[in-house]
Order: C-alpha cells, then sequence, then structure tokens
C-alpha cells in the first residue's frame, strides 16, 4: 500500500533480548486491521540496507495492535533503527526506534559529559 504511516516506538537497549515493539496496523478506512498473521518485517540499522529481523516474533494485541519481538542480534548496536511492516491487507507501517545503552550506563554518560563542558 501507498500510505505508509510512521510511529515512535520505544527506546531500546543495546544487545536486549526479548524486547517489544508495538505496532499500529490500519485498513484504507484508517480502521485496526486485526488478523493479521504473516507480514513481511524489514529492519533497518542506522539507514543501512533492510534485512529481516532475527527474532521478529510477531503478535496480535488487539484492536490492530500488534508487537515484534527482538533480539541480542537485531538490537546490537547504536543508533535508529526502523521497522517497516508490509501486508497486503493492511496500510504499510514503519516503527522508529532509537538503541541505546541502558538507563542507568545513558544517564552516567551524559553526567560525565556534562561535567567535562563545565570544566
Amino acid at each position: 500500500m501507498a500510505d505508509a504511516r510512521i510511529q515512535v516506538g520505544p527506546s531500546l537497549t543495546q544487545f536486549g533480548s526479548g524486547q517489544l515493539v508495538p505496532v499500529h496496523l490500519i485498513d484504507s478506512s484508517g480502521a485496526g486491521k486485526t488478523g493479521i498473521t504473516s507480514p513481511t518485517l524489514s529492519l533497518s540499522k542506522n539507514g543501512a540496507t533492510p534485512v529481516t529481523p532475527s527474532d521478529g516474533a510477531w503478535t496480535q494485541v488487539g484492536a490492530g495492535i500488534y508487537t515484534i519481538r527482538l533480539n541480542e542480534t537485531d538490537s546490537g548496536f547504536l543508533g535508529w533503527l526502523t521497522i517497516t511492516v508490509t501486508h497486503g491487507s493492511a496500510e504499510d507501517a514503519t516503527v522508529l526506534c532509537e538503541v541505546s545503552l541502558n538507563a542507568n550506563e545513558k544517564r552516567s554518560s551524559y553526567i560525565r559529559q556534562r561535567a567535562t563542558y563545565r570544566s
């Protein structure tokens, strides 16, 4: 379908296992699309050529909302991750996520950086 939807996904932890990324699929009228069982998933790390997710387990939550499970291979880098979901009976959807250090390391890095700039 031509009308791609870009959704803001969660912040992901580098090398995180079992992280879930939600995606909302709609039909051409804008209603949540349920019953999608085998969409095409493509994952791009920092704008690189899209690949199929290593895990990519697909689960329906309800009302057109699904989750995509990612593993360490899928999140084994720092930067931006886009996941595009396509299926013939739903509008295409793209989810944009940031992959970063875990929350404690990210906070410590920020504090060190601030201390450097204050010196």
